[in-house]
């Protein structure tokens, strides 16, 4: 059920630098139908640096090969080893499908 009212944003209005104005989502939309593809993204390019940078510090290094269970593995048949079989698998039958 709608609230009957928009939420509502402060905003740095496009082309002037320091001016601030209240915008409902109509008016972004509106706005943003008005500008070239360029200059949405000059706009935009301020805020995604920003987020970037927060995601860059707050992110936790990882590394895909930490999670293989090495102790688990096998050579190939060609090394005197056995070849992996599907049955191997650990997945449900709904992931081995796709």
């Amino acid at each position: 059920m709608s609230s009957g009212r928009e939420d509502f944003w402060l905003m740095r209005w496009p082309g002037t630098p320091g001016r601030v104005v209240g915008m409902t989502a109509t008016d972004v939309i509106s706005l943003t139908e008005k500008m070239s593809g360029a200059d949405l993204l000059s706009e935009l390019e301020s805020v995604a640096a920003a987020e970037v940078d927060r995601h860059m510090k707050a992110a936790v290094d990882w590394h895909p090969h930490d999670y293989v269970p090495w102790d688990d593995g096998r050579n190939f048949a060609f090394l005197g080893g056995v070849d992996w079989d599907p049955e191997q698998s650990q997945l449900s039958e709904t992931a081995r499908r796709r």
